[in-house]
C-alpha cells in the first residue's frame, strides 16, 4: 500500500488536470477510485469551476467573434470549449452551428449527431443542456426528438424565452402557425429579442398577412440592433407588398451588412429574383393544399423551385414526397430520383440520399432518360460515359447540370462553372435544367469573384 501511495504522489502533478477536466463534465470520480488522488472536495471543485470558466470563457469568444464576422476564430474557439470540457452538449451544437455557417454541412451533422450521443448528467446544468439537445434535433429536423428534449428541460424548471422560442420555431417549420405565434409571444413576453419577431413575421408572410408581417419585423428593429436575417426579410415583405422603392433602400442596407446570405443575392436583380420565385412558391403551396394530396405535380415544380433557391435540402424532402406520391413511376420518378439525391447530397445529408437509393433501385424505370444521370449520381458512370449516352441537346444540358453540381458538392468552383456554362450554351431555355444550370452559373460565379478579392 506504500509503495502505491508512492507512485501515486509521483505522478499526482501529470493526472490532476485531466482528472479535474474529466469531473468537469461528469462530476464522477476518475477510475472511480478518490482515495487514489488525495484531492479534497474543495479542491476538486476549485479545479473543476476553473476548467468550468475557461471553456465558457472559450464558449463566449465563440460569439463575439460570429459577430465581427471571422467564422474561423469562432470555430477554434468552439473547438477549444469542446477540448476542455468534451462532454458539454452545447459546444458541440455551437461548433455544429459554425460548420454550417461555413457550408460545411457534413461535419456540422456530423458534430449535431455527436452532440445526440450525449445524455446530460444529473446535476451539470441538465435542464440547459437537455435545451441544447433539443437544439441539435431542431437542427437535424428531427422535430419530436427536439419536443421531447424540451420536454425534459421544461420538467427540469428551465423555462426561458429560448425554450418558447423554439417551441414557436419547431411549430412554425411543421405548418402550424397559430401555434407558432402563440409560442413566440410568450417568449417576447419573457424577453422580446429580434429573432422572436423574426419568426412571428414569418408565420404571417406564410399566410400572405403581408402588412401583419411588416409591423412585426418593425418590432424586431425596434428591439435594438437588427439583424441581417431581418433586414432581407423586410425588403422581401416590402417587395410582396408592392412597395419596390422601399424594399431596395433595404435591401442595399442589408448587403451593406455582408451577411453570410449574400452569395445567395449579391445584386438587387438577384434579389428580385429571390422574390418573385418566393411567390411562386407560395402560389404552388395554395395548389398543393387545394389537390389533398391528390395531384403531385405542384409538389414537383415547387421543389425545383426550392433548388432554384439553393434551398436544397427542402427540395430533396419535397422531390421524395413526389416520390411517394407517384410511386417513383416514369420519367418523373427519375427525374425526382436524381433531385432528391443530389439536393440531400448538397446539404450534407448523404445518409439521407443512400437510404433512398435503396429504394430506387427496384422501383425506377430504368429504360427512360434520365436514368443514365442516377447511374452517374450513385457513381455507376463517369463523367464521360453520361455524356456519350445523351443523345439530344435537351439531354446534354441536363446531364452536364447534374455534372455541374457534382463538381460543387467535391467543392470544385471553377469545373462546376464550366459544367453550367456548356449547359447554357445549348439554349434549352424552356427546360428546368437550363434555369436551374444559369442561377448556380451566377452563384459560381459570384463566389470566384469574392475569393479573388480575398
Amino acid at each position: 500500500m506504500a509503495l502505491y501511495s508512492s507512485f501515486s504522489k509521483s505522478i499526482y502533478p501529470a493526472i490532476l488536470p485531466i482528472a479535474a477536466c474529466f469531473l468537469c463534465h461528469t462530476e464522477a470520480v476518475w477510475a472511480g477510485e478518490p482515495a487514489t488522488l488525495k484531492v479534497t472536495g474543495a479542491e476538486k471543485t476549485d479545479k473543476t469551476n476553473k476548467l468550468r470558466t475557461r471553456a465558457e470563457d472559450c464558449y463566449q469568444r465563440s460569439f463575439l467573434l460570429e459577430d465581427r464576422g471571422d467564422l474561423h476564430g469562432a470555430l477554434s474557439e468552439a473547438t477549444a470549449a469542446i477540448k476542455i470540457c468534451p462532454r458539454l452538449i452545447r459546444y458541440h451544437v455551437r461548433r455544429a452551428d459554425i460548420f454550417e455557417q461555413l457550408g460545411m454541412y457534413r461535419e456540422a451533422n456530423s458534430e449535431y449527431k455527436r452532440a445526440l450521443n450525449m445524455v446530460p448528467s444529473p446535476g451539470i446544468e441538465a435542464e440547459r443542456e437537455y435545451f441544447h439537445r433539443a437544439e441539435a434535433y431542431y437542427r437535424l429536423k428531427n422535430y419530436p426528438g427536439a419536443q421531447a428534449s424540451l420536454f425534459e428541460a421544461t420538467k427540469r424548471g428551465f423555462k426561458t424565452h429560448r425554450v418558447y422560442r423554439l417551441i414557436g420555431k419547431i411549430a412554425f417549420k411543421q405548418g402550424q402557425y397559430k401555434k407558432s405565434i402563440h409560442y413566440l409571444d410568450l417568449a417576447i413576453k419573457a424577453k422580446p429579442t429580434p429573432t422572436s419577431f423574426l419568426y412571428k413575421s414569418r408565420c404571417y408572410r406564410a399566410q400572405s398577412m403581408f402588412q401583419k408581417s411588416l409591423e412585426s419585423l418593425n418590432q424586431a428593429e425596434a428591439c435594438g440592433v437588427a439583424t441581417p436575417s431581418v433586414i432581407i426579410e423586410k425588403a422581401l415583405v416590402l417587395y410582396r407588398l408592392k412597395r419596390i422603392s422601399e424594399s431596395k433602400k433595404v435591401y442595399l442596407r442589408w448587403r451593406a451588412e455582408r451577411d453570410r446570405d449574400y452569395l445567395l443575392y449579391p445584386d438587387w436583380k438577384s434579389f428580385v429574383h429571390y422574390c418573385e420565385t418566393d411567390q411562386k412558391i407560395d402560389y404552388y403551396g395554395r395548389l398543393i393544399k387545394l389537390s389533398r394530396k391528390n395531384n403531385a405535380a405542384p409538389l414537383y415544380e415547387r421543389a425545383i423551385l426550392n433548388f432554384d433557391l439553393a434551398r436544397y435540402h427542402g427540395a430533396a424532402k419535397e422531390m421524395e414526397q413526389y416520390l411517394t406520391m407517384t410511386s417513383w413511376k416514369g420519367r418523373g420518378g427519375v427525374s425526382a430520383a436524381c433531385y432528391a439525391n443530389i439536393g440531400y447530397r448538397l446539404s450534407g445529408r448523404s445518409e439521407r440520399a443512400q437510404t433512398l437509393d435503396e429504394k430506387a433501385v427496384s422501383r425506377l424505370n430504368k429504360n427512360v432518360w434520365p436514368y443514365p444521370v442516377y447511374l452517374f449520381l450513385r457513381k455507376s458512370l463517369s463523367s464521360k460515359e453520361l455524356l456519350s449516352r445523351a443523345r439530344t441537346n435537351q439531354q446534354l444540358t441536363v446531364a452536364n447540370f447534374f455534372i455541374g453540381l457534382v463538381q460543387l458538392l467535391h467543392g470544385k468552383d471553377k469545373e462546376a462553372m464550366v459544367s453550367q456554362q456548356k449547359a447554357l450554351d445549348l439554349q434549352e431555355i424552356g427546360l428546368d435544367e437550363y434555369a436551374l444550370a444559369e442561377a448556380e452559373f451566377h452563384r459560381l460565379k459570384h463566389r470566384l469573384s469574392l475569393s479573388k478579392k480575398k
